[in-house]
C-alpha cells in the first residue's frame, strides 16, 4: 500500500500526481489516468471500486498523520474522481481539510484505489468425472474415484 505494507487484494491502481500504476489485474481493464489540475485527478474505464473490505488507502508520514486530505467519489458513468488537499486548524482548533488549498500527491507517494473485480467465467466439470452424488470426504476419495472411473472405461 501507500505506505509500504503488502496487502493481498485486487484489482489496484497506485494514484501518484502524474501517473498510475497497475497490478495485473487491474491492467486487464482499460483504465486510463487523467490529471485535470493540481490534486484533481479521474480515473476512468474501471470497473469502479470495490464494494467490500478496504477500496482506498491514503499515505501516511512515519507518525500515522494523513500527507493530504482525499475526498473521492464514484461518478455517473462509473470514473472515479480524486481530489487532494491541504489542511487547515478550524474555528474550533481541529484539523479539516482545506478545500480552497488543493495540493498534488506528495512526490514518490501514492493513493491505493481497490477496484471491483472482473467477472470470473464459471468453470463446470463434466459429469463423466464427478458425478452429482459424489461428495468426496478428501483429495485421496476424490483422486481415487476419478482413476476408477478412468480405469473402468479403458478395458
Amino acid at each position: 500500500d501507500s505506505n509500504g505494507f503488502i496487502k493481498a487484494a485486487s484489482p489496484i491502481v497506485q494514484l501518484y500526481s502524474d501517473k498510475i500504476e497497475l497490478n495485473d489485474e487491474a491492467q486487464q481493464q482499460n483504465i486510463e489516468f487523467e490529471k485535470l489540475g493540481v490534486g484533481d485527478y479521474l480515473i476512468k474505464n474501471s470497473t469502479g471500486l470495490a464494494q467490500d473490505g478496504w477500496y482506498i488507502e491514503t499515505p501516511k508520514d512515519a507518525n500515522g498523520n494523513l500527507l493530504v486530505a482525499v475526498v473521492y467519489e464514484q461518478l455517473a458513468n462509473g470514473d472515479i474522481s480524486v481530489k487532494t488537499y491541504d489542511y487547515m486548524l478550524n474555528k474550533k482548533g481541529r484539523i479539516v481539510a482545506d478545500i480552497e488549498t488543493p495540493l498534488d500527491i506528495p512526490e514518490n507517494r501514492w493513493i491505493d484505489l481497490r477496484l471491483q473485480e472482473l467477472p470470473q467465467p464459471e468453470i463446470e466439470i463434466p459429469e463423466s468425472i464427478a458425478p452429482p452424488e459424489f461428495q468426496p470426504t478428501g483429495l485421496a476419495q476424490a483422486v481415487a474415484t476419478v482413476m476408477e472411473s478412468y480405469n473402468g472405461t479403458e478395458q
